[in-house]
Order: C-alpha cells, then structure tokens, then sequence
C-alpha cells in the first residue's frame, strides 16, 4: 500500500480551513484501500494582533477587506453552501467574531504530542465554527479537552505558562519560509505543496497519483522536509 503523508497548514479560525480538511478527510476515506495517509498540522495566524476580546466578524472583513456589508454577507452564503458540502456546519447566530487563535494553536502541538490533534482539530471545528466558543479564552479550550482525552490539568499548566509558546512560534516561522498568501494549504510527503480547501475529487485524484514514501506515513520527519 502507497503511504502519504500531509501536513495541513491552518488557523484554526479560518473558514475555509475546515472544508479543506473535510475534503481531505474524504478523499483519504476514498482511498484508503490503496494509499495509508498521515495527517498533522501547523500553524498559520490569520490575525495575530488581534485583542482578547475578538472582533466582530463583518465588521473585521469590512475594515480588512474593504468589502461593503452587502458583499460580505453575500460571500458568506457562498460559504455556507460550500460548508454545507463539506459537512462543516457554519453557525453565524453563534460564531459572531474572530478570536486570537495563539493559545488554540498551542493546543494543538500538545494534543499533537499526545496523539490526538487530528482529534483536537474535529473538536475546534464545531466547538468555533458551529458553538461560537471563544477559543483564545484558556478556560473554554480546557472544557474541549475532555472530548479528545487530553489531561486538563497538564493543558491548563501549559498554556497559563505558555510553555508551548516557543515551539509554537519555531513551526509558524517554518511556514513563513512558504511566504503563503492564505490558507489551508498542505505538504505532501515534506515536498510538494498544495494550497486552497480543494475538492474532494481533486483530492482523490492527487492522492493516487503522488509518489508514495519508503518510510511509514506516520514516520516522516515534516521538521527536516524541504519546506
């Protein structure tokens, strides 16, 4: 069996990020009987400086983008198809602002050294994009834990000390050295790069037809890969 493995480089309060990784998730379920597929993630901060208390969803893309409200809300309904698709439910009564993302993606690498950030990701996606859950609030990202089987008190230590935030900031400025434009985007087997939430058919036929590695899928050292 051809092994592949994927690095997806995400933020975790972007909107298309999890169709991406739906579509994804997917096709690796359609091609499971001829390619075994790693999957890991690193992190992108769409918003970096943005403040504790989040901002307004409509109002941050109409002072980032420039977009009237009008076009906001009419790109929102593309979105919602397109989530739809994917099995990502978008619930715009609860997910009413953009929130800092550093501590959720501090999360993330300690579910990942235990095993559990694919897991983590799922629980993200539906506890922002579906719940509204603030997720730069270190408090609600420790009631999420529970779900994945992730040890509360050691994730409470960790992000009140922020000793992950170093080896947080070492991954984002591996992707900066992308000098991406936006995300998702994903690493396949540490040398070719895809980006953008792509279908699940696009997916299908790009897992069957990349080179498969030597090694095993789960193996691969993506800290030594050519990006």
């Amino acid at each position: 069996m051809k092994k592949v493995h994927i690095t997806m480089i995400h933020d975790v309060v972007c909107s298309w990020c999890p169709i991406g990784y739906r579509n994804l998730s997917r096709a690796i379920e359609v091609v499971s009987e001829e390619v075994q597929a790693g999957v890991n993630f690193l992190p992108f901060e769409l918003n970096p400086r943005m403040a504790g208390t989040g901002e307004g969803i409509t109002e941050h893309l109409m002072h980032r983008t420039g977009m009237t409200r009008v076009q906001v809300l009419a790109s929102r309904e593309n979105l919602l198809a397109k989530g739809k698709e994917a099995g990502v439910n978008f619930n715009f009564s609860n997910r009413t602002h953009y929130y800092n993302s550093f501590n959720a993606h501090c999360l993330m690498h300690y579910a990942e050294t235990q095993g559990k950030q694919s897991a983590l990701n799922e629980v993200l996606i539906e506890a922002y994009f579906s719940q509204g859950v603030d997720i730069s609030n270190i408090d609600s990202l420790i009631t999420l834990c529970d779900q994945v089987g992730l040890n509360k008190s050691d994730a409470r230590t960790g992000l009140e000390s922020g000793q992950w935030a170093s080896a947080v900031r070492e991954k984002q400025r591996r992707v900066e050295r992308l000098e991406l434009g936006s995300v998702p985007a994903f690493i396949v087997n540490g040398e070719h790069l895809v980006s953008g939430s792509n279908s699940v058919d696009f997916f299908v036929r790009y897992l069957q037809r990349v080179e498969g590695l030597e090694q095993p899928a789960e193996m691969i050292d993506c800290q030594h890969s050519a990006f």
